[in-house]
């Protein structure tokens, strides 16, 4: 039997590709490759960025950007797993339940997606922390848009519970 990914998978559905604008980014923009080489305190630090300025008041622009930038973080397995496992997702789940924006809801559950896809470890917070609900939630969006990546996440995040037992 062989096992493939759902989301960014071809063969369910064709993405465009993230709106990533680095010179409008608030923060130094890395690649993955040098995020990777941080310490511990610099990957703090980039994640403390990432969750700052997807939680204040910017435009839906400015956190789209934002999101794209963490979507190409969420290639590297390392960087993954500090990212799900930190306040970032917590945020990502709320961004996700709150927003009006159906194009803000489909990026974050993309986002969400890539993240368990590639993270190796998910923490029992987060599983019980309302990740399940939101995307759930996103499954019953009216929005087309919105229920694909939420399925998508979604079946990401079942198969990597059921392969955890």
């Amino acid at each position: 039997m062989q096992v493939r990914p759902i989301v960014l998978n071809k063969k369910i559905e064709k993405l465009s590709p993230s709106p990533l604008n680095p010179k409008n980014l608030p923060f130094e923009c890395l690649s993955a490759a040098e995020a990777e080489c941080l310490t511990q305190e610099g990957c703090d630090e980039l994640i403390a960025a990432l969750h700052k300025h997807l939680s204040d008041k910017s435009s839906i622009g400015d956190k789209m950007n934002v999101l794209a930038y963490t979507e190409q973080l969420c290639q590297s397995p390392s960087l993954s797993d500090s990212l799900v496992n930190s306040e970032l997702s917590v945020t990502l789940v709320a961004m996700m339940r709150r927003s009006k924006s159906p194009q803000l809801r489909a990026r974050v559950a993309h986002v969400m997606g890539l993240l368990v896809r590639h993270a190796s470890f998910l923490s029992l917070d987060l599983q019980s922390g309302g990740l399940i609900v939101a995307l759930t939630e996103g499954v019953r969006d009216r929005e087309v848009k919105v229920r694909r990546p939420s399925m998508a996440a979604l079946g990401e995040l079942l198969f990597y519970i059921v392969a955890q037992e």
